[in-house]
Order: structure tokens, then C-alpha cells, then sequence
């Protein structure tokens, strides 16, 4: 009997399942609304791989992405009242967006390509929220940076005011009114300045499918307010596509390969002039031409594991050697024999999936390598002869993660990053070497520069530190106006006072379609343990326990109107490592004399800088027929504070203080295949210390204090002549191929780069170049 009043309550609840499941599915049924349609671009052809998204004002509903075809199939439950927004987006094209209609199910999009003149702000959308950038793509990037010098270098391409190129006119090594920016490649921080010799970046640009550049203060998910990304091609349709460029300088070899769900992209770059010289048994000093000898590869696998999310593994490993004799120094003609080798690798695994509620970004990558400098004179009996032996290796892990998502009219963004230095060996024999880097514009000794020999002689050395960040941001935009705040917090394990709280604020207000005004208030915090050739490294590096982290402070103003631009800024940046004597006292018991000392050479926070300046930018199309025309001038002032215990604070022009800085690109299409242009820049002289003879600073001996204000005295007290240089570039597109040329003329040969002593000399005279692009 209870086995069939079992059978017979089985029965019923299964009989109440099957009718809950048919109710479901009719409930399915009836209020499953389908959205589908085809996005394709201007000319019709099918956008694969978009990104569609249904979104109400409190959550994301569905997202998918596009198929070959250009088509997509989503659905939404009919029951909720809310209303729904269809998002569309995809690289190089400007997104969409539009509210979903009842009784309609077909929604077809025409994206038209993004435009971006170079150095002017453009509009990027990201969960469509609007950010303040300079972004270039891929047709702009290699347009640009093959009117350079330097025909594969993308950051080349960059221009704008308040940038500085260390060193040289052609140099890739930027500032930013005094900060040096951070690399990104596809959001993975690289670090600082991925270049060989300062002028040819590790990543060239047939591998670049945009460059993003954050000149102007950040939100609180970067560390610096100086910002570059690399972001590389992703296409996963299927095609083959290949590119060979050849030029004076290097050959890059590039491919892309991709399917549905899968695409391998990568390249292959060799120095060239190096091997023309030879094969010539052309003899040069290298004073006007670029000394190369240099390799890199680069490789981007990625897989598509569902439409909304991906895994990409890039990787890049660069490596350079240098060997050259530099007799053209200023005050000495003997000159000094030169030879630099780095090798680097980096790997970066990244994971990027959209869900419901949020997107979210995870990324691990390495970096390793060594560097190794050498230099000694041509004349080994000057008494102030370099004689250096430098050598370092590294190895670090980074990792971070950020989550984004919408509540409301907010976009919201958390994440975490840490960065891990293993290990980084440094071993250094040197004498009369100031330990600044190759391309510093002073080659004096120090000032106590027997002390630096007697303690840094022989010195070898082995440190590991971590440091890690934590950032919350909010995007507001109510009406016209958009407010974006953000805290992060920074910690550095292996310096004084090792963490700090920072802020970022940034308000817009769109007063019309053309009219745009901004003002940015923000803190920002890094560490002053760079590469091994940036300044002083060998004694920051020595007790990095003694330094805090590098703060800085910046306040920006801007409007925008059409295509004029105009910004007004104040920047402070404290904390800078600076060189400074440890004084010792002793008496003398019989006479009851004191005498004092230095002991040592220590590096303290104790240095910083301040900038003031205003900059102007300017750019239209077709200004007359088939001319277009891009200016700008900046006007900046920097001075340079120091503070030491014995003399008080000094001050001194800031080194790459060039007040007056002035350009002019017009660029004309004469027709569909030839483009003419000429471009002509002007800067005041960047200030810099003049050269004296070792023996000038024997008064080191005799007083402390007097030393430290003659030395004061002298830092950065001269001005370099008025730099002109006016660039001339052609390009005659052939369909598949493209021929391009460009003549650079540097008007004078007064700049920091001349007074170096260690060669790298190549921003003078008449500098011709030209190149073969093949695209297949």
C-alpha cells in the first residue's frame, strides 16, 4: 500500500513538473522578444566581430558579436517594463547606441571610421563614456610616423606642446613638462621608454592598430598623469594579411592570420644602416647619423573563447649592441670610446570577458633582460677621463585586475596591480663617471666626484622589492556636464614612507557640440628605481630605503572649440632624488682644530620641480583645396629647487626648460596618389651646465659649502641657441605599395645631444631618408 501511494506521489510531482516546464516554455515563448540585425560601415561591407550590447538603465541584459556576415541575433524578455538601449561598438569606428523600439525586431547600424587628427583630443567610447585622449589609428600612425625619420617608430608620430624629446629632434624618449611617461601595451604596463638608442621604438607601427596618448592628467586606474598604449591588431576574421617596409634605416616584416575564433599576428625588425656602412667601408664618426645595430620580434596569439570574451598572449624580446667613438664632444677632442648592449623580453598573458553586470580584465606578464654600458677615453691620460664598467640584470612580475560596471547613469571601475622585482644584479667599476645616462646634457665629473670614485669604485649590489596600487573611479554625467573621481592608494615596499593616498577630479562641461571646457586636479606618485642607465641609479639603487616616493601635483584648465584648443597648467613635482653629501667632523686633540668632510655620497628626496605654462593647437581639413594645416606653440617655465643641509635651498632653470616651442605641418594631396608636405618646428634652447676641466673642481677640498654654491651656480646657467628644423616629406601611394621620402634639416647643432660625452650625436645636419612599404 505505500509503495503505490509512493508511485502514485511521484506521480504527481512529476506531473507538476512537466506542467511547470510547459508553462515556462510558453512563458518563453510568448515574452522572448528576438532583436537582430547587420552592421556594416560606409560602404556597405560587414563589420565582423562587433560588439552588440542590450543594456536597461540599471544592468546589461545580453551582448553578442557580430558574425561574418555582419549579422546578430539577441533576446530580451518583453515582461520588463524598463526600457532597453542596444550599444554597438568596435575598434576604429564610432559606436552607436539606440533606444529599442516595441513591435520592432530589426535594427541595422552603418558605423562610419573614426578620423583623429594627430595631437588634437578625440572622443573614445567605452561603455559609452566619453575620455579626454589622443588617439591615432592604424592609418594614422603609419601616415605619420613615415614622414618622420625614423619610418616604423609610432611615437614618432606623436606631437603636441608640452612635449620634450630627450636629446635629440628625432628621440622617442619623452617628457611631458617634466614627466616621463608610462608604456602600455594592451593595457599591461611596460615600463618606461621601450626604445633602442632613444629613437626606434621596440613595437613598430605595422603591428600598431592605435595609439592612445594621455598627455593631460589621468583617471585613477594609471600611476602617472603621462600616459602611451600600444594597442596592437585583433582580428579574428579570417584572412592573411602580410607587410614589408624597407627603409635607410631598418626592415620591419610583419604578418596578421586569423579565423573565427583565432588570430596570431607578429613581426620581425633589423638595423640596417649599420650593415650599409659596411658593406660600403663607409668611415663616419656618426656625428649626423643615427648609429643602429639592433633586432626585435614581436608576437600577439589570441583565442576567442565565447563572443564576449577573449585570451591574448603578447610578447616581445628586443636586444641592441653599440659600439662607436665619439670625437666630436665639445671640449674633448680626444672623445670618448662608447659600447651599449640591452637585452629584453617581455611576456603578458590577458583575459577580457563582458558579463551581465560588469567587464572584467585580468593580466600577468613578465619583463627580463640586462643592461650594459661601457665607456672609456680615447685618451688615457686625461685626469677626467670616463672609465666605466657597467653591467645589470632584472626580472619582474606584474599582474592586475579591474572591474567596470554601470549602475545608473555611473560607470564605475576597481582594480589592483602589483609588480614584483625578483631580482636586479647590478656590478659597476668605474672612475670619474657623474652617473647620469648616456644622453645627459653635461658631461662634467661630479663635484665630489673623488668620493663617488672611492665609494663606487667597485661596487656590486642586489635588491627585490614589490609594489602594488589599488584605484576606485566613478564617471558621473548629468546633463552637460560629466564628473569623474577617483582614489588610488600606492604602495612601494623598498622606500621611506612607502605608501600613498592619492586623488583624481576631473570635471567637463559640454557647452555645445564645438564647445568643450575641462578642469583636471590630480596627485599622482611613482618610484624612483628605474632602468639602470636613467640618473643616478647606481646610488638610488644603492639604499632605495632612503628616498620617498616621486610625488606630483598637477592643475589643468582647458577649452576646446572646433578645431582650436587651449590649455593652461601648473605642475609640481617633489621628492626628487638628489645627490648629497654626508659630512664628518673631527677635532684634533692636541690643536683642538675642526676639520669636516665628505664621507660619502647619498641620494635623498630633497630635489624638486615646478612648471607653469600655456599651449595653443590648431588643426583643420582642407583649409584650401586638398590642404590641411596643424600649429601649435607652448610656452613654458621650470626651475628646478634643491635643498641641502649645509647651504639651504638653491634653485636653477630646470634641463629641459625650452620656454617657446612652435610648429607648423601643412600636408597636401595633390591627387589621389601623391601627398606633399613640409613641416617646420622652433624651440628656445634647452639650459645646460657648461663643460669645465676636471681640475676646476680641485675647490671641492678646500670648503663643503663653497663647493656645493659654486656647483649650484653652474647647473643648467647656459642656454643653447634658438633650435630650427624644417622636414620636408612625400608619399606616393601605388595601391598595394607605398614609396615615402622625407629630407630633415636641423638648422644648428647647439642642442644637449652635442655635449654628451658618450657619442649618441645624430641631430645635425641634413638628414635624407627614404622607404618601400608593400602591403599584401
Amino acid at each position: 500500500m505505500n509503495k503505490q501511494n509512493n508511485i502514485l506521489t511521484n506521480f504527481k510531482v512529476l506531473r507538476v513538473v512537466i506542467v511547470v516546464l510547459m508553462l515556462s516554455l510558453i512563458s518563453t515563448h510568448v515574452f522572448a522578444i528576438s532583436i537582430s540585425g547587420k552592421i556594416s560601415d560606409s560602404d556597405g561591407l560587414p563589420l565582423y566581430g562587433t560588439t552588440v550590447m542590450i543594456r536597461s538603465a540599471k544592468e546589461y541584459i545580453n551582448g553578442t558579436a557580430t558574425d561574418e556576415d555582419g549579422f546578430f541575433s539577441l533576446s530580451i524578455d518583453s515582461s520588463n517594463t524598463q526600457p532597453f538601449w542596444l550599444y554597438i561598438s568596435t575598434i576604429g569606428y564610432q559606436s552607436d547606441s539606440l533606444l529599442i523600439v516595441p513591435d520592432k525586431t530589426t535594427y541595422n547600424f552603418v558605423l562610419s571610421p573614426i578620423v583623429v587628427e594627430v595631437g588634437m583630443v578625440s572622443v573614445v567610447s567605452n561603455f559609452n563614456h566619453e575620455v579626454d585622449m589622443n588617439r591615432m589609428n592604424k592609418d594614422k600612425v603609419d601616415t605619420y610616423a613615415a614622414r618622420s625619420f625614423v619610418p616604423t617608430n609610432p611615437i614618432s608620430a606623436i606631437r603636441q606642446p608640452q612635449l620634450i624629446r630627450e636629446g635629440s629632434n628625432h628621440s622617442s624618449k619623452l617628457r611631458i613638462t617634466g614627466t616621463s611617461p608610462k608604456y602600455f601595451i594592451n593595457s599591461v604596463d611596460i615600463g618606461y621608454n621601450p626604445n633602442h638608442y632613444g629613437i626606434f621604438s621596440v613595437i613598430p607601427s605595422s603591428v600598431v592598430q592605435s595609439l592612445d596618448f594621455f598627455p593631460d592628467g589621468t583617471s585613477a586606474q594609471y600611476g602617472l598623469p603621462s600616459i602611451l598604449e600600444f594597442n596592437t591588431i585583433e582580428n579574428y576574421t579570417p584572412h592573411f594579411d602580410g607587410e614589408l617596409n624597407i627603409s635607410l634605416l631598418e626592415s620591419t616584416a610583419s604578418f596578421s592570420i586569423g579565423k573565427k575564433n583565432f588570430f596570431a599576428l607578429g613581426s620581425l625588425r633589423k638595423s640596417v644602416l649599420d650593415k650599409v656602412l659596411n658593406v660600403l667601408d663607409v668611415e663616419s664618426d656618426r656625428a649626423t647619423i643615427p648609429p643602429t645595430n639592433f633586432q626585435d620580434i614581436f608576437l600577439s596569439t589570441g583565442y576567442r573563447l565565447s563572443p564576449t570574451q577573449s585570451f591574448v598572449i603578447d610578447q616581445y624580446h628586443a636586444r641592441d649592441y653599440l659600439a662607436v667613438n665619439t670625437g666630436t664632444t665639445r671640449n674633448n677632442s680626444a672623445g670618448t670610446n662608447t659600447y651599449q648592449h640591452t637585452n629584453e623580453h617581455y611576456i603578458g598573458a590577458r583575459y577580457s570577458g563582458m558579463f551581465k553586470h560588469f567587464l572584467l580584465n585580468v593580466s600577468l606578464s613578465t619583463r627580463f633582460g640586462l643592461e650594459q654600458y661601457l665607456a672609456y677615453p680615447a685618451d688615457m691620460t686625461r685626469p677626467s677621463g670616463v672609465d666605466l664598467d657597467l653591467y645589470a640584470r632584472f626580472q619582474t612580475y606584474s599582474s592586475s585586475v579591474d572591474l567596470t560596471t554601470q549602475l545608473l547613469q555611473s560607470e564605475i571601475t576597481v582594480g589592483f596591480e602589483t609588480q614584483y622585482t625578483a631580482k636586479r644584479d647590478i656590478e659597476l667599476s668605474q672612475t670619474n663617471w657623474n652617473f647620469l645616462p648616456p644622453d645627459a646634457n653635461s658631461d662634467n665629473p661630479y663635484i665630489f666626484q673623488d668620493v663617488l670614485n672611492s665609494q663606487y669604485g667597485n661596487f656590486t649590489t642586489t635588491n627585490s622589492y614589490n609594489d602594488g596600487s589599488g584605484y576606485f573611479s566613478i564617471n558621473h554625467r548629468r546633463g552637460a556636464f560629466e564628473i569623474e573621481s577617483g582614489l588610488r592608494t600606492e604602495w612601494f615596499s623598498a622606500l621611506n614612507n612607502p605608501m600613498l593616498l592619492l586623488h583624481r577630479n576631473r570635471i567637463t562641461w559640454r557647452i555645445s557640440d564645438e564647445k568643450k571646457m575641462s578642469l583636471f586636479i590630480g596627485t599622482f606618485a611613482e618610484n624612483p628605481i628605474r632602468s639602470i642607465l636613467s640618473p643616478y641609479q647606481v646610488i638610488i639603487q644603492s639604499h632605495p630605503e632612503y628616498l620617498d616616493p616621486i610625488h606630483t601635483r598637477l592643475l589643468l584648465v582647458s577649452y576646446n572649440q572646433g578645431p582650436l584648443k587651449l590649455k593652461v597648467f601648473s605642475k609640481k613635482i617633489q621628492n626628487l632624488p638628489l645627490s648629497t653629501p654626508v659630512i664628518t667632523s673631527s677635532v684634533d686633540p692636541r690643536t683642538t682644530t675642526s676639520t669636516s668632510g665628505v664621507e660619502k655620497i647619498e641620494m635623498r628626496s630633497a630635489s624638486s620641480v615646478e612648471f607653469y605654462g600655456v599651449d595653443i593647437a590648431y588643426s583643420i581639413s582642407d583649409i584650401i583645396h586638398d590642404v590641411d594645416f596643424y600649429g601649435f606653440y607652448g610656452y613654458s617655465y621650470a626651475e628646478k629647487s634643491a635643498e641641502y643641509a649645509i647651504t639651504g635651498l638653491t634653485t636653477a632653470p630646470y634641463e629641459f626648460n625650452a620656454p617657446h616651442k612652435f610648429l607648423a605641418d601643412i600636408t597636401w594631396r595633390t591627387s589621389q596618389s601623391i601627398t606633399l608636405g613640409a613641416e617646420m618646428s622652433l624651440r628656445s634652447g634647452y639650459s645646460y651646465t657648461p663643460t669645465y676641466d676636471y681640475e676646476q673642481y680641485s675647490i671641492a677640498s678646500q670648503s663643503i659649502a663653497t663647493s656645493l654654491d659654486y656647483a649650484s651656480s653652474l647647473e643648467n646657467s647656459s642656454r643653447f641657441p634658438v633650435n630650427m628644423s624644417l622636414n620636408f616629406h612625400a608619399e606616393f601611394d601605388l595601391g598595394h605599395s607605398t614609396i615615402y621620402m622625407n629630407v630633415a634639416n636641423i638648422t644648428n647643432s647647439s642642442n644637449p645631444m652635442i655635449n654628451t660625452s658618450n657619442g649618441f650625436i645624430y641631430d645635425a645636419g641634413i638628414l635624407p631618408s627614404f622607404g618601400y612599404r608593400l602591403k599584401f
